[in-house]
């Protein structure tokens, strides 16, 4: 900026070769715009004038519209489409709102001198940006228009709210005017910019540094891991080996035991059946004789019973006369109660009465005084009434007076402004028909060329748009059969998922139940090579191989044969001798099934059993011959009726009670005993992994074919979307063509329609202006004579007034005074009507009291009558109950004596029964402590073997005999050794942890190097920011002593005199306070608050006018600001606008007569047709000239 040119006194200065100005506006359909409105502005003042409401305002918001304005309320308008013409009651609205403008002067490369914006507004909400009539983007207009002085946020306009925003108390809106003109928006937005990303750095760098040390304590914790879980893998390898061999010893040293007791065990339980069957007669003996013994007892016990009855009924009896006989004391209290309350109420009726005389006395007093006070106050009233009706007449003949005179103001004042704007009319009239001549003849050139190719454009629309109907179907299409395809493939990916789990499940079960039989299989290694060699025997397999069944089945039998189903199946007993001699070479154990001796003792169980053929089927006759020897129960599990021959196994339906001939045995089996139950559930997991994997293959082959129609259809897809877009595109360019085409055809015609219609009207017009003028100014003459009469008349009835206002405050106060004494006396009235009502409620809730009381002594009296009868009545009952109870005493000393006797015989077949289960329940000791100490031995080889299970000590290792004992021991304290080893680790030792650590490892050295990014970025934003303030602070304060200089010498000229200044407040420039001291002549310095309106405006103006000579725009629009300016103000303002003009082209919409007479031009806005506004130009000198 040229600041020497300021200094030495120029209003503006300029770089620039040729001054930017606004040349050209053209307006159609927006707002009250409808038909196509056209202004050439030239260089100098113009001015915008019209009634009120006519549009003049909208010219500035087309304006603003055009250079890029977003916001539907600083156009006045509540969204976008309000902007198009709605239409009125003659005219349809429109579709379309355009507005163009041409700026002339020096602008960026390649516009040239000239360049032509627009904007466009279409029903639908779309808006189109033209620069020379081609299509553009908003940011290459806000780009063209950027420093050049009017683009959005600039101030090129000025209205009153902007005069408010200098004169408010808010800092912020008179700071925006200082930061636009100092240039440093865009510093403020960079460095806004800046601080975001280095928030944003900040935040990132806060979040990578929790990453980091997350990352850090798992790559410290991991590092630990790994060291455990190497020493881990150690101490693991040398607890296997030791426990192998420490379990194995155990379990052949506790298997001898076990032998040893059986033996023992089974000689005690023979002893145990001879004294079973002694005790069994005694107890039958027994059993006839309790059933005498109870059947005497029960009579006993029923008549035992009925004396306690009637016990229980006399006490009852007693009870209620006892409570009946209280009851009648208590009425015969409240009786005497309720009388001495009946003297109390009539006392309290008596006081009652005498206090309701006094009260009727004082009303009817109260009542005389204030009928007395009322009347007074009536009559005072009535005069004060009178005086002012009298006052309120004569004040509205005063303010008639007063607004007839006003609207004769207005009307002057409207009749002036009429007579200028009608001259304006005519010459504009006649101008408007010389123009529209010209425009008609020269409006028949080129419509037969623009027809036929409009023509030509629909036809390749149509084209187009039947190629869109069809690509946009297909594309339906295949998306409908994407959709279908993705959602059956999800589907069968689902299924093909859960058909993998269960096929695994299955897997890991079949694997399970091998590893168990094979370990069952060759737990001995003599008895596998008798299994692989057959040592030259028959070996059909082991009888649970031999047997089919399912796996409830298998409990059951398993309950019944037990460890038989892992025994040998032979043919002979030759067989089963030579395969015992070879296992006992090796000293190991087996059993075998000799064929040829088994045979069936029952082949049909009673009907609470069934076979165990029947759940089960073998395909050798013998080994069926076995299972017809098992009865399953059916229902309860009491066993019914035992069988008597030997060989028969009955089991409980639910495989948990076994039984045979003296023996009872109940629980489950072990596991070790389940291999029929473990081979029956192979068998149903591999025919579930069959039929999955069969399934899982029809499924992937469906899954495959799915993904590959997807991906074509993807395809396919893109290439009609590309396609769709491709032809969407040709047919909006032809749209718009098309559009543009016959909205310029539409105007043509219309246009050739309306001018001969115009020039028509035109002529009219200015033969009915001319009368009009003549009729305004015999009416402005009759006006002035009418205002200095009614001003006469006027003075005469204020004199009157105050007259009557002094007449009627006197008797205001007279009124008073009676109103307070009414007041008083009313409140006393309604006190003593309070006191009548409240003793009249007391003597009716005495009156009720007493009845209610008379009520309650009769019914009391009553109620004691009956109790009275009652109590006889029950006394009577009492008797007759004592007379059955002696009765009944009698017989029970009969069935006493029978009692003793039976109890006499029943002791002696005791202690026979006595002796005889003192020796069994010897044997049973014996027996159970065998039985607990063979199971606790069992128990221990089971827990043995489960330990062993659970620790993985799985080796299988040879060994015939048990290890020695301190061996053992020493065994146990290394293995207690290892295993603390192991404890001290700790729990959860991770053995991926090892590869885990290098892993995390990496990730943490890259983050390490992210932060280390981050904080140099985030240097660099810092030092970013801090440059952009100290330009900005630079700036802004150069720019703040510039408009302090321009403010005190503007303020000057305009007051001719005085002294004004510009103040920051606070220790920063960026953000201090902005304040305005003004002080005109002959007033002190003042904050702006206490000037005057008019002062407070000039005081703007002199700011933006020092604001404006350091950033000047190009052109400027004033909107009525110069409103509350009155005449010599007013000439003031202009002055300065004059000498600004200049270099400066200036647009002001004005109601002032002065600007009127000043501008260069004039631009009439009028509106003939209610909703429709239209454009009147001409330079004032022609209107003065005429």
């Amino acid at each position: 900026m040229c600041f020497q040119a300021l200094l030495a006194g120029s209003f503006f200065c300029s770089a620039r070769s040729e001054k930017l100005h606004l040349a050209k506006l053209e307006i159609v359909g927006f707002k009250s715009f409808a038909n196509r409105a056209q202004l050439e502005f030239g260089p100098g003042i113009s001015a915008i004038v019209g009634p009120n409401g006519c549009g003049k305002t909208n010219i500035i918001d087309a304006i603003r519209w055009v250079l890029g304005e977003q916001s539907p309320k600083n156009l006045r308008a509540g969204s976008m489409r309000d902007l198009i013409f709605k239409g009125t009651k003659l005219r349809r609205p429109l579709g379309l709102a355009e507005v163009s403008l041409v700026l002339v002067g020096d602008l960026p490369h390649p516009y040239g001198d000239t360049v032509k914006l627009s904007r466009r507004l279409t029903g639908d909400g779309e808006t189109t940006y033209m620069i020379n009539d081609l299509p553009v983007r908003l940011k290459d207009i806000q780009a063209l228009l950027y420093d050049t002085g009017f683009g959005v946020g600039s101030y090129y306009h000025i209205d009153q709210d902007t005069i408010e925003k200098i004169l408010a108390s808010n800092p912020e809106e008179r700071r925006s005017l200082f930061e636009e003109a100092a240039g440093i928006s865009k510093f403020k937005r960079d460095c806004h910019e800046a601080t975001l990303k280095l928030n944003s750095t900040k935040q990132k760098l806060e979040t990578l540094q929790v990453i980091i040390n997350e990352r850090n304590d798992k790559v410290e914790f991991l590092r630990k891991e790994a060291t455990k879980a190497k020493r881990f893998i150690l101490f693991k390898r040398e607890i296997m080996e030791i426990g192998a061999r420490l379990f194995k010893s155990r379990l052949v040293r506790i298997g001898s035991e076990i032998k040893n007791k059986k033996c023992e065990l089974d000689e005690y339980k023979r002893q145990n059946e001879k004294v079973s069957s002694l005790i069994a007669e005694a107890e039958v003996k027994k059993e006839m004789l309790r059933l005498a013994l109870n059947e005497t007892e029960l009579e006993l016990r029923n008549i035992t019973e009925q004396i306690r009855a009637k016990d229980v009924e006399k006490n009852k009896l007693a009870i209620e006369v006892a409570t009946l006989r209280e009851r009648s004391s208590s009425l015969r209290r409240a009786i005497e109660s309720s009388k001495a309350k009946l003297v109390e109420l009539e006392q309290n009726s008596a006081r009652v009465s005498a206090e309701k005389e006094k009260l009727i006395s004082d009303e009817e007093r109260i009542k005389a005084e204030l009928a007395s006070t009322s009347e007074e106050h009536k009559r005072v009233l009535a005069n004060r009434d009178e005086f002012d009706k009298k006052l309120v007449h004569l004040q509205e003949l005063s303010r008639a007076d007063r607004t007839q005179i006003e609207q004769i103001k207005n009307q002057l004042s409207k009749i002036q402004q009429n007579l200028l704007f009608k001259g304006m009319v005519i010459s504009a009239s006649r101008n408007e028909i010389e123009n529209l001549s010209n425009e008609l003849k020269g409006l028949s050139a080129g419509l037969e060329a623009e027809e036929t190719r409009l023509k030509a454009l629909q036809g390749e629309i149509e084209t187009f748009q039947q190629k869109l109907e069809k690509i946009s179907e297909n594309l339906k299409k295949a998306n409908s059969r994407l959709s279908i395809y993705t959602e059956e493939e999800a589907k069968l990916s689902e299924l093909a998922r859960n058909i993998e789990r269960e096929i695994i499940e299955a897997r890991s079960k079949i694997e399970s139940i091998d590893k168990l039989l094979t370990k069952r299989e060759t737990k001995g290694t003599a008895k596998a090579q008798l299994v692989n060699e057959s040592q030259g025997l028959q070996i059909l397999g082991e009888l649970a191989e031999l047997i089919d069944t399912d796996y409830n089945g298998s409990k059951i039998l398993e309950q019944a044969l037990g460890e038989i189903l892992s025994y040998f199946v032979v043919m002979h007993a030759t067989e089963a001798t030579k395969a015992i001699e070879f296992l006992a070479k090796s000293n190991e154990s087996g059993g075998f099934v000799v064929l040829d001796e088994l045979r069936a003792i029952r082949t049909n169980p009673p009907t609470a059993y069934i076979n165990a053929n029947d759940i089960a089927h073998a395909s050798i006759p013998e080994i069926e011959n076995l299972l017809s020897n098992i009865w399953i129960e059916k229902g309860n599990n009491d066993f019914g009726t035992q069988p008597k021959e030997h060989g028969i196994y009955i089991v409980s339906a639910d495989g948990k009670l076994f039984s045979s001939p003296g023996i009872r045995r109940f629980g489950t089996k072990s596991i070790e005993e389940g291999s029929l139950s473990l081979r029956v559930l192979r068998k149903e997991s591999q025919k579930i992994l069959e039929e999955k994997s069969h399934l899982q293959e029809d499924l992937l082959k469906k899954i495959g074919f799915t993904q590959i129609e997807i991906q074509k259809l993807k395809s396919e897809i893109e290439r009609l979307k590309e396609d769709e877009e491709t032809i969407k595109g040709k047919i909006y360019s032809l749209v718009s063509e098309n559009e543009k085409l016959k909205l310029t055809l539409s105007h043509k015609k219309e246009k050739t329609r309306e001018i001969q219609k115009r020039i028509k009207a035109e002529e009219d017009k200015i033969g009915l202006t001319e009368k009009e003028i003549e009729r305004l100014k015999q009416e402005e003459h009759e006006l002035i004579e009418r205002q200095k009469e009614l001003e006469q008349t006027n003075r005469e009835k204020y004199k009157s007034i105050s007259e009557f206002e002094q007449q009627s405050k006197e008797l205001g106060k007279s009124l008073a005074q009676l109103e307070l004494k009414k007041a008083r006396l009313e409140e006393n009235l309604r006190n003593i009507a309070r006191e009548i009502e409240r003793n009249r409620i007391e003597t009716e809730s005495n009156r009720a009291k007493t009845e209610e009381e008379k009520a309650r002594i009769i019914k009391y009296e009553n109620e004691c009558a009956s109790i009275s009868k009652e109590i006889e009545k029950k006394e009577n009952l009492i008797k007759d109950i004592e007379n059955a109870k002696s009765e009944l005493n009698s017989r029970i000393s009969i069935l006493e004596e029978r009692l003793s006797s039976i109890t006499l015989d029943i002791q002696g077949l005791e202690n026979e029964l006595k002796e005889n289960r003192k020796n069994q329940n010897a044997l049973e000791e014996k027996i159970r402590e065998l039985e607990v100490h063979l199971a606790k031995l069992q128990e221990r080889e089971q827990n043995i073997i489960a330990q062993r299970e659970i620790e993985g000590f799985t080796e299988d290792i040879q060994m015939d005999k048990p290890l020695p004992v301190e061996e053992e021991n020493a065994l146990e304290d290394k293995l207690a050794k290892r295993k603390k080893s192991l404890e001290n680790l700790g729990i959860g030792v991770n053995i991926e942890s090892i590869d885990e650590y290098e892993e995390q490892k990496k990730h943490l050295d890259f983050l390490l190097e992210q932060k280390h990014d981050l904080e140099i970025a985030m240097n660099n934003l810092n030092e970013t920011i801090k440059r952009l303030e100290r330009e900005s602070r630079k700036r802004f304060v150069e720019t703040f002593e510039l408009a302090r200089e321009g403010f005190r010498r503007y303020f000057s000229e305009l007051f001719h005199g005085g002294e004004a200044d510009l103040v920051l407040k606070g220790d920063d420039p960026l953000s201090a306070e902005i304040e305005i001291l003004a002080h005109p002549p002959g007033k002190r310095m003042l904050p702006l608050t206490q000037l005057s309106t008019g002062e407070n405006y000039l005081t703007a103006f002199a700011l933006l006018f020092g604001l404006y000579s350091i950033k000047p725009a190009p052109f400027c629009l004033l909107d009525e600001v110069d409103a509350p300016l009155d005449e010599v103000n007013t000439k003031r303002f202009f002055n300065l606008l004059r000498a600004a003009s200049s270099n400066t082209q200036f647009i002001l919409i004005t109601h002032n007569r002065v600007v009127m007479e000043s501008v260069d031009y004039l631009y009439g806005v009028t509106m003939e047709e209610e909703g429709l506004s239209r454009l009147v130009s001409l330079k004032l000198e022609d209107v003065l000239a005429e």
